[in-house]
């Protein structure tokens, strides 16, 4: 925001903000955000981002391809992303902080065929480093 400008926020606004600049967001943060710049409400309509003038909760941003047989999440807070391809029950990892370029994957192994839900459920309890230094032995 530029200095001439950064009067119309507030600073709860504005700590926001540049806290969401490190985070993974969707364009669909833009739709509501905009109200929030002009300040007026944005009546019944109800948007599927999150203002980036608010707090940006933890959230898995996910993607489904070929009706569910392989999908993507994204953690927003992290930049994990794990694809999971249910048929050949793995997944496989990349920090895109670290790995922008998704250049070393992590392929983890897991127990069963699990789908987008049960997988979101399981997710914090996978080690990709664990297995990623398994592999190197």
């Amino acid at each position: 925001i530029p200095g001439e400008l950064r009067h119309y926020f507030t600073a709860v606004e504005l700590h926001n903000l540049e806290a969401n600049l490190a985070r993974f967001v969707s364009t669909a943060d833009i739709f509501p955000t905009v109200p929030d710049i002009l300040n007026v409400e944005p009546g019944s309509r109800e948007f599927a981002g999150v203002s980036l003038l608010r707090r940006y909760p933890r959230r898995w941003l996910t993607f489904v391809y070929n009706y569910d047989a392989r999908f993507t999440v994204i953690d927003s807070y992290t930049g994990d992303k794990y694809v999971v391809d249910r048929a050949r029950k793995n997944a496989i990892y990349v920090n895109l902080v670290d790995d922008p370029l998704e250049q070393r994957p992590i392929v983890i192994p897991l127990p069963h065929t699990v789908d987008k839900q049960q997988f979101l459920e399981m997710v914090d309890t996978l080690n990709p480093q664990r297995v990623a230094a398994l592999a190197i032995q």
